[in-house]
């Protein structure tokens, strides 16, 4: 019993510091994409987009939404490769993704291939609702996009809408 207790606390010392260092890389990737994007469309438009009711909180709430975003794409790019390696067989798998003679890496260089055509398709609609909501003004927008009586998630249903039907951005009922 002994032994399981400092086992446990060794493993218990070394696994907290990884996994926070963990966290702690996700986190710079979404401070500048939240920096950018503050300098990009202005504090006002930062804080309208981002902000809680009480308009506080924008920059935390825009890296927690990217945060929550990368590790959404990642375990979507997960699941697709394990389909995929699933359905061809591991070494058709390895053959396809890996690398060298022994094909090696093979699944982790799919998921990478895998966030950034999610990552790019991801833009691309988020590029189109912009295009959209500029060329129809927030207002008409929001009453195209948005439910509810203050139509708050109205860009999110564009971008969502954007990303299934990649032809044309189309409100969904």
């Amino acid at each position: 019993m002994r032994k399981f207790v400092v086992f446990s606390g060794l493993l218990a010392v070394i696994a907290v510091p990884a996994i926070a260092q963990a966290d702690r890389d996700d986190h710079p990737g979404a401070v500048q994409f939240c920096q950018a994007e503050r300098a990009r469309i202005g504090v006002p438009a930062f804080r309208a987009k981002y902000a809680n009711r009480n308009g506080k909180h924008a920059f935390a709430r825009c890296v927690a939404a990217h945060v929550r975003e990368r590790g959404e794409d990642r375990r979507d790019a997960r699941r697709d490769c394990t389909v995929e390696r699933n359905l061809i067989g591991v070494a058709a798998f390895r053959a396809k993704y890996g690398q060298g003679p022994k094909h090696k890496n093979a699944y982790a260089r799919c998921v990478q291939q895998h966030k950034a055509s999610e990552r790019a398709a991801d833009r691309a609609a988020r590029d189109a609702c912009t295009a959209q909501r500029n060329q129809l003004g927030v207002a008409a927008f929001r009453e195209q996009w948005g439910t509810g009586p203050n139509d708050r998630r109205a860009f999110a249903r564009c971008v969502d809408g954007t990303e299934q039907d990649n032809d044309s951005p189309t409100p969904q009922s």
